[in-house]
């Protein structure tokens, strides 16, 4: 809905499940991305997800994430893949809990 109203028309969303999203996509449905939003829950992308999104060679990654720890994991393994986080921000989405959000750039080498 965003999109139309602010007259995008040079992006595609795919909602769900990445694993499952990954695996039924034809590799001209979509061409290949230059970025990608991944919101993983909060056990942190699960590995075939991981191979594929590297695979995929996204020019950006913007990863959101719940848990600090699945996080430096998942980050680790990005920057093995030869990402290079630039920037990371903690994200209080949920004010007067112990909860909090981070948000990370990565860019391809």
């Amino acid at each position: 809905a965003n999109c139309v109203l602010n007259e995008i028309n040079n992006c595609t969303f795919v909602p769900g499940d990445l694993k499952q999203s990954l695996r039924n996509r034809r590799p001209d449905e979509y061409g290949k991305p230059q970025v990608m939003v991944i919101d993983p829950p909060r056990a942190g992308m699960h590995r075939d997800v991981l191979q594929e999104v590297c695979a995929l060679l996204p020019k950006k990654i913007i990863y959101v994430s719940c848990n600090p720890a699945t996080f430096a994991r998942d980050a680790r393994a990005l920057c093995d893949a030869s990402y290079e986080m630039v920037h990371v921000r903690p994200v209080d989405m949920f004010p007067m809990t112990p909860h909090i959000d981070l948000v990370a750039l990565f860019f391809a080498s």
